[in-house]
């Protein structure tokens, strides 16, 4: 080009790639400390709480024989620490010792110190707050429960969502789109160039430079603008830097998300589902009252919470205990009697003999005991008991006594529906074939309950409430809450069958429970998304894609909100990243060249970074976000509703009368879907 007129000084672009580089580093060097920025959440779970502990023997009679200042690795599981006030505790323990108050913000979230006394669980980097506190350490080091929210939010960037892993194809696709443009681009304008000049060059001077050289210069510039300005490096922010920052959120407020599951359904969630023992309510029974159906003389009172403690007291269902616990602590005493031939039916009762209950009866008072006065079953054969050494008991719902063979009278079904329309319990107890006495247990509803319904409700999801309990029950407890589809008295194996057919009807749902056994993590784990509720267990760190660590059910809507908002942000950053690219794009190519508008290389370069980093700082922008409060001011007064039942599925499908229809079709379940077993 300077041959042909050399009297001009050719245009050169030596400064362009250093200015170029220059930019793209800056750019580089700003995201990572962004990014370090947005791990920030996972690095305070890895600090190190201290270096030494106090590693201490106790004796026989729980008093401190030794205290040893040892290396904090040298601590392994089961043995006995001593946590000092004003210290961060180590490990994870149980309290065998002491009582103190426990700042666990750092891992719940919560602000509020929490008192810590023998039986609770304390978690690392919690601060003891007031008196010194002996614990049992149950993990240490990589294994606690600190670690694990830190690998959580480190794994976080490897999360594959269904938007990320498009994003990352488009990137990968974008670079031959690319490459495509650019030379597409550089063909167009030295066309264009060669045919009319004026296009490239309004004032073109032919004596001052060729036709040449003006045309490949443009087009040179104009294919480099959109390579530099193609950089995919938007696409690929739009979705990692949001991810950490909504998992590392919700790991400091004890939401633990483990998988992409969760991210991927939640925008397209229907349907939740809510077992009610533990969730709904807080799954911990008292015994209320105990009915007796015979004459004193027949079968004392005193007598009737011997039989059902000491026939209960093999079961580890918490209904079971609750009676066992109730019998107990009535006679005072450890041992409340002789029991073989146990037999426990999941969903329905136990049956038993039991014998040597004799010391138990002697000077026994029940003056105070809330025990109500039944009516005696006229159809009975009265026969007394007393006498007898030895006894067949059987306790547990009305199928169990059906499948038993023990008549059911209609006071005693009047009796057991009264306690169970009030929202109670209600089993029956029968002794040597004769039904003689009922005990009313109750669980209290859980306070914040009705407000996480309400939460859920105004997420457009609809709450089915589960339980093995009977109707009158599920329907009493419903109403408290808010809930208006139910299904009662079903087994586990049931649940399973529910959510399967919701799920072939194009329902996403996800499930709310406690992992306690394998039918448990079954459940959780075919559940679009399974939610496990402070759980502990090895099952629910298997299967739950999301763990709550605090006993509270408002997390689950909490969980729900923070991963929409999450998700939300996700698609905005990318949505912004593409409308940048096509924008830039076109300008790069000069497609407003007519007008005199045209991106240089450097421009698009700095272009690209500053659109990067504000995708970035937008994701960053998650953690000044106020978290979503739940008013419970905007919560509809309780009220009870009325129900219908579906006779397709024999009464276990409830729904209120303003819902529309079943959301199962006609005998899609199973017609034996019966049972009793509250602690679903």
């Amino acid at each position: 080009m300077a041959i042909s007129n050399p009297s001009c000084s050719p245009e050169t672009f030596l400064e362009n790639p250093p200015i170029m580089m220059t930019i793209i580093s800056l750019g580089r060097w700003l995201e990572s400390l962004i990014k370090e920025k947005a791990l920030e959440s996972a690095g305070q779970f890895l600090a190190s709480p201290s270096t030494e502990v106090l590693l201490v023997k106790l004796g026989e009679n729980g008093q401190i024989e030794k205290e040893e200042l040892v290396p904090i690795d040298a601590i392994q599981c089961g043995d006995t620490i001593k946590i000092l006030p004003a210290t961060r505790v180590p490990v994870d323990g149980i309290v065998i010792a002491g009582s103190s108050t426990v700042d666990e913000s750092i891992i719940l979230g919560e602000p509020k110190p929490t008192i810590k006394v023998i039986g609770d669980n304390v978690f690392s980097l919690s601060i003891n707050q007031q008196n010194p506190l002996i614990i049992k350490v149950l993990e240490t080091s990589v294994n606690t429960l600190a670690s694990q929210i830190a690998r959580l939010i480190y794994n976080g960037q490897a999360l594959k969502t269904p938007i990320q892993l498009l994003t990352h194809n488009m990137a990968n696709y974008f670079f031959y789109i690319a490459i495509t443009l650019s030379i597409t681009t550089l063909i167009l304008w030295i066309i264009i160039g060669y045919t009319n000049v004026q296009i490239v060059d309004f004032q073109f001077n032919s004596t001052l430079y060729s036709i040449h050289e003006v045309t490949m210069k443009f087009a040179f510039c104009t294919a480099t603008s959109v390579l530099a300005i193609a950089y995919p490096c938007s696409l690929g922010l739009a979705t990692p830097i949001a991810l950490i920052t909504g998992i590392g959120i919700a790991a400091c407020h004890g939401i633990l998300v483990k998988n992409e599951k969760p991210l991927a359904h939640v925008q397209k969630l229907t349907t939740i589902l809510l077992n009610k023992t533990g969730i709904i309510t807080t799954g911990k029974y008292n015994v209320t009252y105990v009915h007796n159906f015979v004459l004193e003389k027949q079968c004392s009172k005193s007598k009737l919470i011997a039989l059902a403690g000491a026939a209960e007291s093999c079961s580890n269902h918490p209904i079971g205990v609750a009676i066992s616990n109730y019998a107990k602590e009535f006679f005072q005493v450890d041992i409340l009697g002789d029991v073989t031939n146990f037999q426990e039916m999941p969903g329905l009762g136990i049956q038993c003999t039991v014998s040597d209950i004799d010391n138990l009866l002697e000077n026994t008072t029940y003056e105070d005991i809330p025990i109500s006065p039944g009516s005696i079953n006229k159809s009975y054969k009265l026969m007394r008991i007393d006498s007898i050494r030895s006894y067949r008991v059987v306790v547990g719902n009305r199928e169990w006594m059906h499948r038993n063979c023990i008549y059911i009278g209609d006071d005693v079904n009047s009796a057991m529906q009264q306690e169970e329309i009030n929202g109670k319990t209600a089993l029956l107890i029968a002794v040597n074939e004769l039904a003689i006495g009922m005990i009313s247990i109750t669980d209290k509803v859980k306070y914040d309950a009705r407000k996480t319904v309400n939460a859920l409700q105004r997420m457009n999801l609809h709450v089915v409430m589960l339980t093995g309990d009977n109707r009158h029950t599920a329907t009493a407890v419903a109403s408290q809450v808010g809930i208006k589809h139910i299904f009662a008295e079903i087994t586990k194996q049931d649940k399973v069958n529910i959510m399967q057919s919701m799920q072939r009807n194009g329902k996403i749902v996800a499930m709310v429970g406690h992992c306690t056994d394998i039918l448990d993590s079954l459940i959780l784990g075919k559940a679009d998304v399974g939610i496990a509720i402070k759980s502990g267990s090895d099952y629910a760190i298997n299967t739950a894609n999301i763990e709550i660590i605090k006993d509270s059910i408002l997390y689950v809507a909490l969980a729900i909100k923070l991963c929409r908002i999450t998700i939300q942000r996700i698609y905005t950053n990318l949505i912004c990243a593409i409308i940048f690219n096509v924008i830039g794009i076109c300008l790069a190519a000069g497609i407003l060249q007519p007008v005199g508008v045209v991106l240089k290389p450097w421009l698009a370069n700095a272009s690209v970074v500053l659109v990067s980093l504000a995708l970035v700082l937008s994701s960053l922008s998650l953690r000044w976000r106020k978290l979503p409060k739940f008013n419970a001011a905007l919560m509809p007064r309780s009220k009870q509703f009325k129900f219908k039942e579906s006779t397709d599925h024999k009464g276990i499908e409830i729904w209120a009368e303003d819902e529309n229809k079943s959301l199962l079709p006609p005998n899609e379940l199973s017609t034996s879907l019966l049972g009793h077993d509250d602690n679903m």
